[in-house]
């Protein structure tokens, strides 16, 4: 028997550049000029505090039947720095358990809240779209 190695990849890249130790700039954060409150958008690595360990997260039964998968959720960030209200949107293929499993994977990512105009936002409409895959 050879083990098979689960691989869980974001649209957030899972902050590479925190787990090597380099730290989000302090700056005040802004929206680029395509966004817009109102509307869900994706959230840039540099806002990362926090990124879960989602190897747990893959669905068991997709993992027996070696079937690698994606889907998308729609969250709001709030001050509290967490993921809530987290919502799937997409998944594929349907009914293997990808979109419950990146629900839990976004309620464990913590990030920085944006701030306009020196202000925090309350709550901030985020695009989770995630990858899930078997290597090995």
């Amino acid at each position: 028997m050879h083990v098979k190695t689960v691989l869980a990849v974001g649209a957030l890249a899972l902050a590479g550049a925190l787990q090597s130790g380099c730290t989000a700039p302090e700056k005040p954060l802004a929206l680029l000029p395509n966004e817009d409150l109102n509307s869900y958008h994706h959230l840039p690595g540099s806002r990362l505090l926090a990124t879960p360990n989602v190897i747990s997260l893959y669905p068991y039964r997709a993992i027996q039947a070696h079937v690698e998968g994606s889907a998308e959720v729609h969250c709001v960030l709030e001050p509290d720095t967490h993921l809530h209200d987290c919502q799937v949107v997409a998944e594929k293929p349907p009914g293997w358990g990808f979109g419950e499993a990146t629900v839990k994977a976004a309620a464990m990512i913590r990030a920085r809240p944006l701030k306009l105009n020196g202000e925090v936002v309350q709550r901030e409409l985020i695009d989770f779209p995630f990858n899930w895959g078997i290597v090995g």
